[in-house]
């Protein structure tokens, strides 16, 4: 999908942005004299701009004092149309919160709540005053702020449409320029926010997908075209190769379904060649009927989303890739579909481990612990310093 622009410079150079944004916080309010016979009356307090104060604020103080239409709330948004301001013909003002509670996901927030700002305003493009919003934040962690900003931002704007028909009417803002703001570390900061936007984006867009349009072949399909963008190696096993390593517990999972299980695998070698690998192992159970013990048909069409431990699993690769981060991470996908077919395993049965300990089936809806069991058994071959593993628990 198309991504909005996000661009760092030290004065607006937009020509004519759609409008001009400003932050404020919220005001803290004045101690007031308590009395115990009457309530405490509460008071307007104007909100407070981040950063310098500008000489044309003036008449924009005055405005908010006297409609009292916007107190400077965390992810607060409020456009004042035709209101010309630094060049722009209209102006956005943007909630904070307040100053003492501002942190990193505070910043990952408001910029969502920018995105979804710009898109339900239809503006096109606009310019914030950031510099006025990291003044407020210590040196050192100023880098780090504005990577949540953006990636707030960003996220802000997946949309999933592969199956929708194209809406030409359909608003999406071009970009945002964040002023005030400009050096190598700064623009470090933002693209490693477009890199985890981006990774999480696949992560997403594979949940997304319909159980038909995403089958065990097809999630290692999805993950052999990401790797080899990347540089990431990638290998799949498929039925007869899992059943040489002896997994019956994953192919036990399988075999009520027309769909050929995958373990895939994927490596990234960002460190020393003898340094072992930190692996990761994701449930890849593309659709879950629960098999023999059938799910009840209410809502059992999110059982899509039982393959988010995989989607994960890939995502973090895909992230490591871009990051280049200096470890070396193995990644593990037990792709499976968990169908009440012919030759589904039923309750009752016996399976044996790629361990060799053998496991009665009692209930076949427990088929995430199966499938994790042979693949983190898979992959101790690799001798790794440590695993995560990431399943769904849909209890259902």
């Amino acid at each position: 999908m198309t991504f909005p622009e996000i661009s760092l410079n030290p004065i607006a150079k937009t020509g004519a942005p759609s409008a001009s944004l400003l932050a404020f916080f919220q005001a803290e309010p004045k101690e007031n004299e308590k009395s115990k016979d009457k309530k405490e009356e509460v008071t307007f307090e104007t909100p407070v701009l981040a950063g310098k104060k500008l000489k044309e604020l003036g008449q924009v103080e005055n405005y908010l004092r006297d409609s009292q239409c916007f107190r400077g709330t965390k992810n607060e948004t409020v456009l004042m149309r035709a209101f010309h301001f630094a060049g722009a013909s209209n102006l956005g003002l943007v909630g904070l919160g307040k100053r003492t509670l501002l942190d990193s996901d505070s910043l990952r927030q408001i910029g969502a709540a920018v995105f979804q700002f710009q898109k339900k305003e239809r503006l096109k493009t606009a310019t914030l005053d950031m510099q006025g919003i990291l003044s407020a934040v210590r040196e050192s962690k100023r880098a780090y702020y504005l990577q949540a900003f953006c990636e707030g931002y960003w996220l802000a704007s997946y949309e999933y449409k592969e199956f929708k028909k194209v809406d030409k009417s359909a608003f999406y803002p071009h970009s945002i320029e964040l002023v005030g703001v400009k050096g190598k570390e700064l623009e470090k900061a933002r693209d490693k926010a477009r890199s985890l936007a981006e990774s999480i984006f696949f992560a997403r867009a594979l949940g997304d997908k319909p159980g038909n349009a995403l089958t065990p072949k097809e999630l290692s399909r999805a993950c052999v075209e990401m790797a080899k963008g990347l540089g990431l190696q990638c290998q799949v096993l498929g039925a007869k190769e899992m059943e040489k390593e002896g997994m019956g517990l994953l192919l036990g999972v399988a075999q009520g379904s027309a769909q050929e299980p995958q373990l895939i695998i994927l490596e990234h070698k960002g460190g020393r060649k003898t340094d072992r690998p930190f692996v990761i192992a994701g449930k890849g159970v593309t659709f879950d009927s629960g098999g023999i013990s059938l799910k009840p048909a209410d809502r059992m069409e999110e059982m899509k989303y039982d393959m988010m431990g995989a989607a994960t699993v890939a995502g973090i690769m895909m992230a490591c890739a871009k990051l280049k981060i200096p470890v070396n991470v193995t990644g593990y996908i037990g792709a499976v579909e968990n169908m009440p077919g012919s030759k589904a395993q039923k309750p009752g049965d016996i399976q044996r481990s790629m361990s060799g300990k053998t496991v009665e089936i009692t209930n076949t809806d427990a088929e995430g612990r199966l499938v994790l069991a042979d693949v983190i058994e898979y992959a101790q071959k690799q001798n790794p310093q440590a695993i995560i593993d990431f399943a769904t628990l849909t209890g259902r």
